[in-house]
């Protein structure tokens, strides 16, 4: 090549590589101001949300939010002239790099609000709690479990009701045996006057059994008493003749804003960025994508210092308390020593293990003692993933990760998971597939209203669900349900689940009593779900 030539074509790399240069410093300072922009707005809208306001009660605890609004606001009002002023003005770069910490400040404060006016809710509006109220219901619910029994035969119900006066109610009860009677109406006995049980039955033998007082025979109630209760309850009117007529009353039954599902919502998302070049497919039987480097390089200088990958070093001038996420690839074994630095990024919100191999059948081991140490400091996680691990099980101290929202434990060797993960209120997604020595999911899993993707996919030790799932009414994923017998474990509990999408595999069917147990599933219903 002509020496002018290769001079002319190396000053034409070196010029576009400047460009290039300005044109990713452009675009960081530009996508970094548009998330904190959009970040500051959000907080002013979480800030005056109607269950905020309600829970905020106190003069002044809503004076403070109220506050907090203004200053927000504020804020946002200037936000686009310091975003401008902040490339060639060093202190107001400085000013919203600490900006950007004090939304994050904010946003872990609102969370923390946020669920304690969600269990302040649970509280005043009981849903059946299952991990508190299930040691009354299974008392009842004989045929389940055999130390059920035991407990009044042992003197234990005895003791704790001793002198004190209780309302019992047995609901549809089937059982004539006398001895059962026998056994349960005895520690009874130590129960203050004026103690009541009612038992209601559609079993003309156990009525004659009990022969206590005389048994009050419920009617059927006659078409226009129907009338009135579902017109007075169900459309808020007394007059039947003055109501919508029936293709109204449907539409009027769909909700009125029908938004979007957060799964579909997240494709949308990958599928622009895909046709923007951000992700790259790459090879292989199964479509994985990765990402270019350029683009990745943009992504770690977006991220700054909030982003730390466990197996970098950390440089000098960044904060292991600015840390807000951290990755990491896992070990064949990992070691305490591994994690220490973890135990100063008090304000991480992601916890990623990414597994080496993808098969399940490489697991990596961690030491018993990392998750001990490590999950009581991380007050503000949102995200803990620990997939391809070799977890038998987790510390009860999860409990505390009040503001987790995603927990993994996908390939693991978890056998039961304790019963403080019941407190997590705002958990939206617990994946265990492939958790094949897992037994049990925790008693109290109904409470987690929140719950929208439950995934225990070839779970094959796992032999029951537990009690109230029909209460998880936000649920989009349940990849399997074992019908149990009694209260709260039938077929029934899916009625309620209205959003669930994709396969639903049920077993247990042979414990479905009757068809119309089974068409209360409302399973037809449910258009989400594959055939």
């Amino acid at each position: 090549m002509d020496r002018s030539m290769y001079l002319t074509s190396d000053s034409y790399l070196l010029t576009v590589s400047a460009n290039w240069l300005f044109f990713l410093m452009e675009t960081v300072a530009v996508i970094r101001d548009a998330i904190l922009s959009a970040s500051l707005q959000l907080l002013i809208d979480r800030l005056v949300s109607l269950d905020l306001l309600k829970y905020a009660s106190s003069g002044q605890v809503l004076a403070e939010l109220l506050k907090w609004e203004s200053m927000l606001k504020k804020i946002d009002a200037v936000l686009d002239d310091a975003e401008e002023k902040q490339m060639t003005n060093q202190l107001v770069k400085i000013w919203l790099n600490d900006l950007r910490d004090l939304a994050y400040d904010v946003e872990d404060i609102i969370d923390e609000f946020s669920i304690e006016a969600l269990r302040h809710k649970l509280e005043v509006e009981p849903v059946a709690r299952a991990g508190k109220n299930d040691k009354n219901n299974s008392t009842v619910d004989w045929g389940r479990r055999k130390y059920q029994r035991s407990k009044f035969a042992s003197g234990e119900i005895d003791e704790n009701l001793s002198g004190k006066k209780f309302f019992i109610v047995l609901d549809d009860v089937w059982n004539e045996s006398y001895e059962d009677w026998t056994l349960f109406y005895g520690p009874l006995e130590a129960g203050a006057l004026g103690s009541k049980i009612i038992v209601t039955t559609r079993n003309q033998g156990v009525s004659s059994m009990m022969g206590t007082v005389p048994t009050y025979t419920l009617n059927e109630l006659s078409y226009n008493d129907c009338r009135s209760v579902f017109t007075e309850h169900a459309l808020g009117t007394k007059e039947f003749d003055a109501q919508l007529n029936l293709e109204e009353i449907e539409g009027f039954l769909q909700q009125p804003k029908e938004r979007k599902p957060t799964k579909h919502l997240g494709h949308e998302y990958f599928d622009d960025l895909l046709s923007r070049s951000f992700f790259q497919q790459s090879g292989g039987s199964k479509p994985r994508y990765v990402m270019h480097h350029l683009v990745s390089d943009l992504a770690q200088s977006i991220t700054g210092e909030i982003c730390y990958n466990l197996d970098d070093a950390l440089e000098g001038a960044k904060s292991y308390a600015k840390v807000r996420h951290s990755s990491f690839t896992c070990h064949y074994y990992d070691n305490k020593p591994r994690f220490e630095v973890i135990g100063k990024m008090r304000s991480l919100r992601t916890f990623l293990a990414v597994p080496i191999s993808s098969s399940p059948y490489h697991l990596h081991y961690l030491s018993g003692s990392v998750l001990n140490d490590m999950v009581p400091e991380l007050k503000l996680l949102r995200v803990l993933s620990l997939t391809g691990y070799n977890l038998v099980e987790l510390p009860n101290s999860i409990g505390t990760l009040k503001l987790l929202r995603y927990l993994n434990l996908s390939y693991t060797n978890i056998r039961k998971l304790p019963e403080s993960l019941s407190e997590l209120f705002n958990l939206q997604t617990l994946r265990l597939r492939r958790c094949m020595r897992l037994v049990r999911l925790p008693e109290g899993i109904g409470s987690l209203i929140n719950l929208q993707y439950l995934d225990i996919t070839d779970t094959i030790s796992l032999q029951e669900m537990p009690p109230h799932m029909g209460n998880l009414t936000n649920l989009c994923m349940l990849s399997k349900f074992i019908v149990g017998t009694g209260i709260g474990y039938g077929i029934i509990e899916l009625m309620k689940l209205s959003h669930l999408q994709g396969q639903l595999h049920i077993s247990g069917l042979q414990n479905v009593a009757s068809i119309i147990e089974a068409d209360l599933a409302h399973l037809k219903e449910k258009k989400g779900l594959m055939n």
